[in-house]
């Protein structure tokens, strides 16, 4: 699939942790809004790199904290943070994980197309449930 890769800024950090859930005793309530981390093997001089290479080392960050959250929040030390600035960003149906691949694709081609540098080797992975599943994949680029 075909992504449009955006530039976005971000003026606030997205926060994230593990958190024990308060939903149903049977467990139905899923997460609104969860956020894993990849790192990517990919560098700028891959011109035709192996899919694989793109998103390695998933980890798994937890799920959003809000603002007003009170004693319930993770610690700054157990949050991950998407922190203000400017990215490349992805945005589609999460229907399968090559859909995250594809995207991720999408930005290292942009990247090399603009002769832009990553300011990392790391994609953020923002996943929502809205009006079914949702992702949105972030790459932060360099001042």
């Amino acid at each position: 699939m075909e992504y449009e890769v955006k530039r976005l800024t971000l003026f606030e950090p997205l926060v994230f942790a593990i958190i024990k859930q308060h939903g149903s005793a049977q467990g139905t309530d899923a997460p609104q809004e969860e956020l894993f981390m990849y790192r990517t093997a990919v560098t700028e001089r891959d011109m035709n790199p192996d899919r694989n290479r793109y998103l390695t080392d998933e980890t798994y960050c937890g799920t959003a904290v809000l603002p007003h959250c009170g004693t319930q929040c993770a610690s700054a030390a157990q949050q991950t943070r998407i922190e203000p600035g400017r990215y490349f960003f992805v945005q589609g149906k999460y229907t399968s994980h090559a859909d995250i691949t594809d995207a991720a694709e999408a930005i290292h081609l942009e990247l090399l197309w603009q002769e832009v540098r990553p300011a990392d080797g790391v994609f953020y992975l923002r996943l929502l449930n809205e009006h079914g599943r949702i992702f949105q994949l972030f790459r932060r680029l360099a001042d």
